[in-house]
């Protein structure tokens, strides 16, 4: 059997199933299935070069694009923060914007380079993230060391008694994807 033969059964077997069931189960189907096709898990692979040797550092208020796909947008800025506590650093924040209209997980795993070498590559868990936003909802990363930290990568430190540290060097977002959330369950319970 070829591929095409595959997706016929495949969407015959759909089209039987979401018949069977209610109109609320019928919608979850049909944006589960549409949002597999048109959001998938989507890698970044445009990696951002920081501070290349040499070079001074710009930092803006204009966010730069990072990812965009059907579902979701991450765009990025480099910033010089001055925490409450602790010393001063550069850090990388991201703007994510949710493009649909259903509540979603979005989620990312982060590529970071401090010095030229890959210090997340080999710990998916523990770089991975996510944020629960609203339709339409937009959140961003923010300098204070309270909020949305998930939000933000650290680049290095900026203040003089600390400045001999690593560096990131470049970074990129793989594995993005986002995933309809709160959907009404489909269990069914004997009383």
């Amino acid at each position: 059997m070829n591929y095409k033969e595959k997706i016929v059964i495949f969407l015959r077997v759909l089209i039987f199933k979401i018949n069977q069931t209610t109109t609320v189960v019928r919608k979850i189907i049909i944006i589960s299935f549409f949002s597999s096709l048109f959001c998938p898990t989507f890698s970044q692979d445009k990696m951002i070069s920081i501070n290349s040797l040499g070079k001074q550092t710009v930092y803006s208020d204009v966010w730069t694009n990072l990812v965009t796909n059907t579902g979701f947008k991450i765009d990025y800025k480099l910033s010089k923060c001055d925490p409450e506590i602790g010393f001063d650093q550069e850090l990388i924040l991201l703007k994510i914007s949710n493009l649909s209209s259903e509540k979603a997980t979005i989620s990312w795993h982060s590529i970071l380079y401090y010095n030229g070498i890959c210090k997340t590559c080999d710990y998916p868990d523990e770089y991975t993230f996510s944020v629960v936003m609203n339709p339409d909802e937009v959140v961003e990363g923010i300098c204070g060391i309270y909020e949305n930290s998930n939000l933000q990568i650290f680049s290095k430190f900026l203040d003089d008694r600390y400045t001999g540290g690593s560096r990131l060097s470049d970074f990129r977002l793989k594995d993005c994807k986002i995933t309809p959330v709160n959907f009404p369950s489909n269990n069914k319970t004997n009383n």
